[in-house]
């Protein structure tokens, strides 16, 4: 399953600042998720180039963030284990929201970008 695009996205911010976007914006359908969310910095062209031939239908791309949904991190971490990436890849913890159905792209907790 794709993720639909985000109508706002917001980096570097805390879960307290989601929730002020959401009432900021009048996204009342909308609320931050407790199940956090993977962001993965994959700097090495050949290690992202792996991961997005793998990962491309159910990750979303930022640049050389990978942006992981939460059913998929066990997959994705025994990917960055048999590949060996473990040490070129940095990880985020991200905070999502949920609209509906939908998931928007997380706002991270720690990602400055």
């Amino acid at each position: 399953m794709r993720i639909a695009p985000p109508i706002i996205v917001t980096y570097g911010r805390s879960l307290d600042d989601a929730r002020h976007v959401i009432e900021a914006h009048d996204l009342w359908n909308c609320e931050p998720s407790n199940v956090p969310w993977l962001g993965l910095r994959i700097t090495n062209v050949k290690d992202l180039t792996a991961f997005a031939l793998r990962f491309a239908e159910e990750v979303d791309f930022e640049g050389h963030i990978a942006i992981v949904p939460p059913g998929l991190i066990p997959e994705v971490e025994a990917f960055i284990r048999q590949m060996s990436m473990g040490r070129r890849v940095k990880r985020y913890d991200l905070a999502a929201v949920v609209s509906g159905t939908r998931m928007m792209r997380p706002c991270s907790r720690r990602c400055g970008g």
